[in-house]
């Protein structure tokens, strides 16, 4: 819901930038669309704190309460 939130936000500022000064768009801005139930791909955010620190700081992310491991090529260190 955040995220169709973000999407709708954007639309509608986009939109009132188009209003004012079309010249700086190629078309008009169009709706946020929602994707096929089957085969659409969806996004799922997780938090910091849903994400295994001793995984990621193996370069694998492992969700909370799942079983899903996934490795990652970003770099998971401060340094």
């Amino acid at each position: 819901m955040m995220i169709l939130d973000r999407n709708w936000k954007s639309f509608l500022a986009a939109n009132e930038v188009y209003k004012q000064n079309p010249s700086k768009f190629k078309s008009r801005p169009r709706l946020p669309r929602y994707k096929k139930k089957i085969t659409g791909r969806n996004i799922v955010v997780y938090t910091k704190q849903a994400i295994s620190k001793k995984q990621l700081k193996q370069g694998i992310i492992n969700p909370s309460k799942t079983g899903i491991y996934l490795k990652t090529l970003v770099p998971t260190s401060r340094s």
